[in-house]
């Protein structure tokens, strides 16, 4: 992998996430280095999943075919997050049975909230995530799209409200910095990997 480019490395990352077969992908930005020809077949092949609940986050105006669009605003440090439905682009699949898979109430995320420093990033978020839907998140920079996703992923515990989780969900996370994505059959691999040293008996990369 430490040969492959940027894009390269997110379509592995996602089909690294996608392997798992989770009930819910959360797509953190995974179009963000891709070309717009590869944006259009990865969203293509989100959209075509029939088993799996996506969350997508990203930074542009993406016009892909959703069912439900939440927009994250930034008012300085507390992103105003639009209520379920807000709007719709498409009908909710009609044969699939909508039960939920999360709920989030009344949810925060505050960096270092003990220090100085602390900085919050969410505030009063309250969402649900249903089965086999496609729900998107948009924001600009900073509005805390990564922080979310790495909520709905169990990845990061909220500062403040609680997380509802229906039983046996199966969750996966596609990153959008895909050096954060676990490729390595193996922890021993990952750790030769983050240090640069290579397995394979070739010397590494000078490049």
């Amino acid at each position: 992998t430490s040969e492959l480019s940027g894009g390269e490395l997110q379509r592995l990352a996602l089909a690294s996430a996608l392997r798992r077969e989770p009930k819910l992908l959360l797509a953190d930005e995974v179009t963000s280095m891709l070309d717009p020809e590869e944006q259009v077949r990865i969203t293509n092949r989100l959209d075509a999943l029939s088993e799996t609940a996506v969350v997508r986050t990203t930074h542009r105006n993406d016009a892909a075919a959703t069912d439900r669009r939440i927009v994250l605003t930034s008012a300085y440090s507390k992103p105003v997050v639009a209520p379920d439905g807000a709007t719709e682009l498409r009908t909710i699949r009609s044969s699939v049975n909508e039960s939920r898979l999360l709920r989030l109430r009344d949810v925060g995320f505050t960096h270092n909230p003990t220090q100085p420093w602390a900085h919050e990033v969410l505030a009063g978020v309250n969402l649900s995530v249903h089965r086999y839907e496609m729900l998107m998140i948009e924001g600009r920079n900073g509005s805390g799209k990564t922080t979310l996703a790495r909520i709905l992923a169990g990845l990061a515990k909220p500062s403040a409200g609680k997380i509802e989780e229906a039983k046996g969900v199966k969750r996966a996370l596609a990153h959008q910095h895909v050096r954060l994505q676990l490729l390595r059959p193996t922890v021993s691999g990952e750790l030769h990997s983050l240090a640069g040293v290579r397995t394979d008996g070739n010397e590494p990369s000078t490049e």
